[in-house]
């Protein structure tokens, strides 16, 4: 590492301050910020996660004790006991701003069980889990670190709740390599509720996978 960057992270370290202001002079001072803060936030917190024992936590416990990744909001637990063997993945889109998320959750909640509701799935007998458990504070946070965070979560979660079909409603490609190793499990693709009340037209495609997840189980 460049001597300069060498000291401006050590600086950094020895600030006491969570919420300072880092400022910089250009393009690559700033792309160097935001990887540190990146690497940092995960490296700090490993240790944390380390030392406790997840195996002994419940699911929500294994959520709030969490901190990977640093200063977080809204952490969101799973929740719906999962008796029908059917697991719910929400992967949230990330070009939908916070404020129109908020004015969309009660919209986004009701088409979700009234599609579930069109091929007689009971929401509250599924297990709905997002794929993101939180949200970061820190506006330099990357998605994909974030989900790296989440795994084991997940991983636990259907080791846990042994689900026969999961929807991803969202992009699945985050989990394209669970999909592969967990060949029991019929895996799914349907847009997440959000997209499809900004575009209408994909819920002919959404209504297609419904009949197939349908047709699964009743076999």
């Amino acid at each position: 590492m460049n001597s300069i960057y060498t000291d401006l992270s050590s600086y950094i370290n020895s600030l006491n301050s969570r919420r300072m202001l880092l400022l910089y002079r250009d393009g690559e001072e700033l792309a160097f910020l935001k990887k540190w803060i990146q690497e940092q936030a995960y490296t700090n917190t490993e240790n944390a996660v380390t030392d406790s024992n997840p195996e002994n936590d419940s699911l929500s416990d294994m959520v709030k004790k969490c901190v990977r990744c640093g200063n977080v909001e809204n952490k969101k637990s799973g929740f719906g006991s999962g008796e029908n063997g059917i697991m719910i993945l929400l992967n949230t889109p990330a070009g939908i701003s916070r404020s129109e998320r908020e004015k969309l959750n009660t919209d986004s909640k009701e088409l979700l069980a009234k599609m579930l509701g069109a091929i007689n799935i009971d929401l509250k007998k599924c297990y709905i889990t997002n794929l993101i458990k939180c949200e970061a504070e820190n506006s330099f946070k990357r998605p994909g670190l974030m989900l790296k965070n989440c795994e084991l979560i997940l991983q636990r979660e259907i080791k846990e709740y042994h689900p026969r079909i999961v929807i991803v409603m969202g992009d699945d490609l985050p989990v394209k390599k669970m999909i592969n190793e967990k060949k029991d499990i019929n895996w799914h693709r349907i847009e997440h509720p959000l997209i499809l009340l900004k575009k209408p037209e994909l819920k002919k495609s959404a209504w297609i996978t419904l009949q197939k997840i349908e047709n699964i189980i009743g076999k």
